[in-house]
């Protein structure tokens, strides 16, 4: 009988430990000298997602190994399960790549870095802006619109 539970606990055991092994980790590429990249990882750790923060002062060398037209700029890039994010992206929107994983595309991005988007909230009046939606043929769409945290339309 105890032979029983010492197999039931080491299959108990290795299910935990698969588990923990196959969580979704997000490698995030920042400035080593900017404060709102880390607000962004911390942003999306606090929406469940692990982050691994790399710090990189050459995030031109990041854009161009992942397609990103230097249009597209911000301070941070980011990875997670084939996609590629660049900038503020709202955890929603990643959430919904996630769930939605549209074959032709690269991944999201946000340019520049908007005032009241996550990781710049800064006590300014929030900016409006688009998340876009990168495809394999070089083309985006917009993925969504939001005034700061707040999501006003999505396609």
């Amino acid at each position: 009988m105890k032979m029983f539970n010492i197999i039931g606990l080491v299959l108990t055991l290795s299910v935990a430990v698969i588990a923990k092994d196959s969580k979704t980790i997000m490698r995030v590429y920042e400035s080593p000298n900017c404060g709102c990249c880390k607000d962004w990882a911390n942003y999306i750790r606090q929406n469940g997602i692990e982050v691994e923060e790399i710090k990189n002062s050459d995030i031109y060398a990041i854009m161009a190994k992942y397609k990103i037209h230097s249009e597209f700029i911000s301070c941070h890039s980011a990875i997670i399960n084939g996609y590629v994010l660049q900038g503020h992206i709202p955890y929603e929107e990643i959430k919904r790549l996630l769930k939605e994983k549209p074959k032709d595309a690269i991944g999201l991005f946000v340019p520049g870095m908007p005032q009241g988007s996550p990781g710049m909230e800064q006590g300014y009046d929030s900016d409006i802006y688009d998340v876009m939606l990168l495809k394999d043929d070089g083309s985006y769409i917009t993925y969504a619109t939001y005034r700061g945290r707040n999501k006003i339309s999505e396609w």
